[in-house]
């Protein structure tokens, strides 16, 4: 078990120093004093510690044998919002966070293959054995506006072992790394040869005999409709899941338990009161939810029923109740229930119309003395209390089995990873598929036997289309493996001994998306087709008079994705407007884009046009609000003519603006060409100029 301990200093660096320097150990005679002194030591020989952090503070803790210290230097002045994060295990820093609102603002000048070296040599200060081996990994989300941000994961014998990894932020003003992580550094892993493995077909035939590519139904709540739609997809078991490349079966990976479940009070949920003032009357709305409300359970009612299946709330009193409309189900009131014991909260949640639990979380980390119980007997239990509590649920549903594989080794590794609870899981079936949105799920207590955590989630009126599978699962692995890459991995498994590195198969990249079974199409979470982002880099800008400012963008986030930039090409509505907002639009559909764009101002209504060619006259618009000035913008009639030519009156002011400020100056004659459509590298000059003006 960890042992936590912590502390809080209020210092001056000469007490921190005294630390580091010889001869200076403050609380000498103390081990944890000398162990601190080691991890500030350990930080400042890897990063510099400014002399205005003049305070300190610090907690550590001691697990497996070795303490952790997380320390924390910053400035008297709260105002000025300045402080150093770092974090040490044993010998090596495994975190370090440098927060500040000051500096520099705009595009920074850093390149990214600069940062990239700055990352790399701040990785070899920490651990140089097994940086020499760390391999920088492109990802989805590894560029904004403010930091270079890379991933790094370990090679060994040609095969990745990302089960060691590494994250560092620089920053692209300043060149200095702003945070770290880095994960696994305790000690440098022994790794068998990848010699004698099953070939990759023979690894495909067995992980799909084990049920890793699964064709079930998803669902998706669009909060702003108010709808809720369930769809049929093809989905890749989850990341834990892999094929021994020694021996082609199917294993779990080391962090391969099941996800806790949800506990206390049901999430989703719209608080609206059954209770009105006295004072005023209820509005239609109200009305009808009182009409509604007829016949619900009282509270009272509502608290028999979960103390009938929870024995240990006799003789309690709730301190909190609340009758609650669902948010997604507007036909389900439930009852929400707190209540107070000496070590913490109980809460629960019972069906206002039929009295069926629905949640339960009553958390203990009572360890009694003896043996934990079987996995067998948390089963027995879960099944006794399912059938009396879910009588109605339970025969339409089937247990995840990889939650019953991971409870099987966490019983056999109890002795190493010190596992507290067992989780299961049940998904409802409809008509054979899973459907894992509503689920029965249960966590008991491994000591004490007893229920700790319960869920159930159930969509009544839930609408399940017809299923058409013209892929078949052999064809969805092929989606996925063309997408993200069925490959040799090195991984960690769990063992009775602890755990083991072995090799095998699995995705390089854990797919994001799933697969329409009818039509083969990459499907997102919320149903609609997935977007992949794919980061740019280009090889047609050589010597193009763009070439700097094309490549001053991409480095700070900006950027037309694929391989190639076209700079001649005219560039559309979307396009452009994806470049424009290109940091924070990565994963948007067309349809999230332009909502984005409505609540900002962007793109108003009847605006929208994505495969249009975009005018000099909409860019200068679009940009004008970008840069908060299209109250100034709207009003023509206040410029005088700037341009040669006869500028369209609606656009008179957006064109003003942008040439006032820079951005756009029309042609060399002092024509500004309206109806011209803007190039793509004419684009990324009006982007570059914006960027630049916003900062002014």
């Amino acid at each position: 078990m960890r042992r936590f301990v912590g502390i809080f200093l209020s210092a001056t660096l000469i007490f921190a120093g005294s630390f580091a320097g010889a001869g200076g150990a403050v609380f000498a005679a103390d081990t944890e004093s000398k162990g601190l002194e080691a991890a500030i030591v350990t930080v400042k020989n890897i990063v510099d510690i400014p002399d205005s952090l003049t305070r300190f503070n610090f907690d550590y803790y001691g697990e497996d044998g070795k303490t952790t210290y997380s320390m924390n230097w910053s400035n008297e002045d709260a105002a000025k919002n300045f402080s150093i994060y770092a974090e040490v295990r044993g010998d090596y820093l495994v975190s370090y966070n440098c927060y500040t609102e000051d500096g520099p603002q705009g595009l920074g000048s850093v390149s990214r293959a600069s940062a990239l070296e700055t990352a790399a040599d701040f990785l070899k200060k920490v651990n140089a054995g097994l940086a020499a081996k760390m391999q920088p990994v492109e990802n989805a989300a590894g560029r904004d506006t403010y930091t270079h941000y890379f991933d790094f994961v370990l090679e060994e014998n040609g095969l990745r072992a990302d089960f060691i990894s590494a994250a560092v932020s620089v920053n692209k003003h300043t060149g200095e790394v702003v945070s770290y992580s880095w994960y696994s550094v305790d000690e440098t892993p022994v790794f068998p040869a990848a010699t004698g493995l099953i070939p990759e077909e023979r690894a495909k035939e067995s992980y799909l005999d084990g049920d890793g590519i699964r064709l079930e139904y998803r669902s998706y709540f669009d909060y702003a409709g108010q709808k809720f739609t369930v769809f049929p997809v093809y989905v890749a078991a989850n990341a834990n899941f892999a094929v021994d490349a020694r021996t082609g079966e199917t294993v779990l990976l080391n962090d391969g338990y099941p996800v806790p479940t949800d506990g206390g009070m049901a999430g989703g949920m719209g608080y609206n009161s059954m209770e009105a003032e006295a004072s005023k009357q209820p509005s239609p709305a109200e009305l009808s939810a009182v009409d509604k409300a007829a016949g619900l359970l009282t509270g009272d009612e509502a608290q028999r029923a979960l103390t009938k299946a929870f024995p240990e709330l006799s003789g309690m009193k709730p301190t909190r109740s609340s009758l609650v409309n669902d948010y997604q189900d507007k036909e389900v009131y439930r009852w929400n229930l707190e209540f107070e014991k000496s070590n913490g909260n109980i809460s629960g949640a019972v069906n206002a119309k039929t009295g069926e639990i629905l949640s339960w979380y009553n958390y203990e980390d009572k360890q009694d003395a003896g043996d934990r119980i079987t996995p067998e007997a948390a089963r027995k239990t879960t099944q006794d209390f399912l059938e009396a509590n879910a009588a109605k649920r339970y025969p339409l549903t089937v247990l995840d089995e990889d939650s019953a594989k991971a409870n099987d080794i966490s019983y056999r590794s109890t002795a190493v990873y010190g596992y507290e609870t067992y989780q299961f899981r049940f998904d409802r079936q409809v008509d054979g598929y899973a459907f894992r949105t509503d689920n029965l799920s249960i966590s008991i207590n491994q000591w004490t036997g007893k229920i700790v955590a319960y869920t159930c989630n159930w969509h009544e009126n839930a609408v399940f289309p017809p299923v058409n599978d013209t892929l078949q699962p052999a064809g969805a692995f092929d989606i996925f493996d063309e997408k993200s890459d069925f490959t040799l991995k090195y991984a960690k498994i769990l063992k009775e001994s602890g755990s083991e590195i072995i090799p095998v198969y699995t995705w390089a990249q854990t797919p994001a998306y799933m697969v329409d079974p009818a039509d083969g199409t990459l499907t997102g979470q919320d149903g609609k087709p997935y977007r992949v982002p794919v980061y740019a880099s280009y090889d047609d800008i050589s010597g193009h008079w763009a070439e700097d400012t094309v490549n001053a963008l991409l480095d700070n986030g900006y950027y037309l994705e694929g391989s190639h930039f076209e700079p001649k090409n005219a560039i559309g509505q979307e396009k452009f407007l994806r470049f424009l907002y290109a940091p924070e639009q990565t994963y948007y559909d067309q349809d999230a884009l332009y909502r984005m764009l409505d609540s900002m101002g962007i793109v108003k209504e009847g605006e929208r046009d994505p495969a249009a060619l975009l005018s000099r006259y909409d860019a200068a618009k679009f940009i004008t609000r970008y840069l908060g000035q299209q109250k100034i913008g709207a009003h023509p009639e206040a410029f005088v003519d700037l341009y040669k030519d006869a500028v369209a009156e609606e656009y008179k002011g957006y064109a003003a603006v942008v040439k006032v400020l820079s951005i756009m100056q029309g042609d060399a004659a002092g024509n500004f060409n309206g109806d011209k459509s803007l190039s793509n590298a004419e684009a990324a000059v009006v982007i570059f100029n914006a960027l630049q003006a916003a900062q002014r």
